[in-house]
């Protein structure tokens, strides 16, 4: 089991955590063309996998959603990205929706505002899972 931090804010101005959550998805907002090794890590996603929706303004990380994903296969956000053949979206069955979560920046992670990452961080680690009731 891995945990996966993913951004839900597109084109600078819209925040698709709402319909992540209501949907039960998680997807990158990037063109395979712009972001090739977004969609190898997106790959790599399995099912059972933690992820949580996050936003990082300077100095913090806010946790604004976790969920389990599962289903492995990657699907299109919509139409467009379907004719596209781009399949840039997770089944994800969210658990927890609030707040957010604000947790002040201690370590030197500097992924942390890419779309997509691992998260390597225990402290982080541990407060996804006690959102999630574990």
């Amino acid at each position: 089991m891995a945990i996966f931090g993913i951004g839900a804010f597109w084109d600078d101005h819209d925040d698709k955590t709402d319909e992540f959550v209501i949907n039960g998805k998680a997807c990158i907002g990037w063109w395979p063309t712009d972001v090739p090794s977004l969609y190898k890590l997106l790959r790599t996603v399995k099912v059972g996998d933690i992820i949580y929706i996050k936003s990082t303004p300077p100095g913090e990380l806010r946790i604004k959603a976790v969920g389990i994903v599962t289903d492995g296969d990657s699907f299109p956000y919509d139409d467009n990205a379907k004719q596209n053949g781009v399949f840039n979206c997770l089944h994800v069955k969210w658990l927890w929706h609030g707040g957010p979560v604000i947790i002040t920046a201690k370590d030197k992670y500097n992924v942390r505002n890419n779309s997509l990452y691992e998260e390597f961080n225990p402290e982080v680690q541990k407060t996804v899972l006690s959102l999630m009731g574990i």
